[in-house]
């Protein structure tokens, strides 16, 4: 026989965290789940151990979801949106989960309303049945009979709209007594479908009519003190969820301001080094500056020694006609390799240095600067050379150090 049972704590409540943490582990426990063999969910995007939360978002949502839909409001029910349902099955009914979620479906697919067979102002406007509402299954085995709770949201997840509750005890009865038929297990119950046939005929049943007077308070008395015993329950589950839920959030703030540390140790990290890099490539520029510099000290040295000697001669040469004609012939040959800078004509130039004294040592001046400037040229191009290598490195390394710490704070954010 299969026995089903509408809110064992009474009315619709308002708790579907509460009911999960019940549902979803041991009885007096949040941790361990050992009676629980499956979960299962019905029109939620969650798994069944966060449907919840989905839950109570549609449930918070249900005005936005009526006014999205174009479903006009109506009064806001005092009742609370979280039906319970407990289906018990008989030990020689199947218990696979295949077969008990077709069932589930099954109940789901009986519980709710079709105003094409009602009649009367209560008929709701559309066709709408719990197994088009949001559900989660739990399957436990830590009793006699095998049993499963199902936690169904009575809002609707796209309407918004309540699901129509008239009789609910009594569709689920008619959907249990076929099951029962359905399985072999029927005679297990006469009087439910002695009961079914007088609503049939019109009766009214309100109750097993063989259950005596003392019978049904002993009943009354037994379903009050479980009522209490899960609703304790319930309440223990709740407050434990509470304090788990806030450690947890502390937790979080602590990982969170743990990882926003690490994250500024890192990025003063890369910055020290960064800066280190940049330090050593001033000192490694101001030291190539001083050795080049010390390279050619001495060549320059050597060049202007020389060019003193020369510039002596030529001046001793001036005071004599074979001299004055030497000193023309070389500056005149020099003048032909180096380019005019006054863009005056050969023949012009050339008359100017036999005739002119004047000019013949302007010339030979020019000449003496350019020496000077071709060796600094070369001492520049030496340290050119040798800064561009340098820097060249040094953007390696920065380069380096940049990759270097993308890779420790992807590896650290993840």
């Amino acid at each position: 026989m299969t026995v089903v049972v509408i809110n064992p704590s009474g009315g619709e409540g308002f708790g579907f965290k509460g009911l999960h943490a019940y549902c979803a582990h041991d009885v007096g426990s949040d941790d361990s789940s050992d009676r629980v063999a499956w979960m299962s969910t019905r029109n939620v995007e969650a798994d069944a151990e966060h449907a919840y939360k989905v839950m109570i978002a549609t449930a918070q949502m249900a005005d936005e979801l009526k006014r999205d839909a174009g479903v006009k409001a109506g009064r806001k029910s005092t009742k609370g949106p979280v039906m319970h349902i407990a289906v018990s099955f008989h030990k020689d009914e199947p218990f696979d989960r295949n077969t008990v979620e077709a069932a589930v479906d099954g109940l789901l697919g009986s519980l709710g309303a079709d105003p094409a067979k009602m009649r009367g102002k209560s008929a709701p406007k559309r066709r709408q049945f719990a197994d088009e509402h949001q559900a989660v299954i739990y399957a436990h085995t830590d009793t006699d009979n095998n049993h499963v709770h199902i936690m169904l949201n009575k809002v609707h997840p796209q309407a918004g709209i309540r699901l129509p509750s008239n009789n609910d005890q009594v569709k689920a009865s008619a959907w249990a007594l076929k099951y029962s038929k359905e399985q072999g297990t029927d005679h297990l119950t006469p009087n439910r479908e002695l009961n079914q046939t007088a609503r049939l005929n019109g009766e009214y049943v309100k109750a097993d009519k063989r259950m005596t007077r003392n019978q049904f308070e002993a009943a009354q008395i037994a379903k009050n003190l479980l009522d209490k015993k899960i609703k304790a329950e319930i309440s223990e589950a709740q407050h434990e969820q509470r304090k788990k839920d806030a450690a947890i959030y502390q937790a979080a703030r602590n990982l969170q301001a743990m990882q926003s540390k690490a994250l500024q140790d890192l990025s003063d990290q890369h910055d020290a080094r960064k800066a280190a890099i940049k330090r050593s490539l001033d000192r490694d520029l101001t030291k190539i500056a001083a050795d080049v510099r010390a390279d050619h000290r001495q060549p320059m040295l050597d060049l202007l020694e020389r060019q003193r000697a020369e510039a002596e001669t030529f001046a001793a040469m001036e005071r004599s006609f074979l001299g004055w004609a030497r000193n023309s012939r070389d500056v005149i040959r020099q003048s032909i390799r180096e380019p005019d800078e006054h863009n005056s004509s050969f023949i012009k130039r050339t008359f100017k240095i036999l005739t002119d004294q004047t000019e013949r040592q302007a010339q030979f001046d020019r000449m003496q600067e350019r020496e000077i400037r071709e060796l600094e040229r070369l001492e520049q191009a030496q340290r050119t050379l040798l800064e561009d290598e340098r820097k060249r490195a040094a953007e390696l390394s920065i380069e380096t150090n940049r990759s270097l710490f993308q890779e420790e704070r992807a590896e650290l954010q993840q």
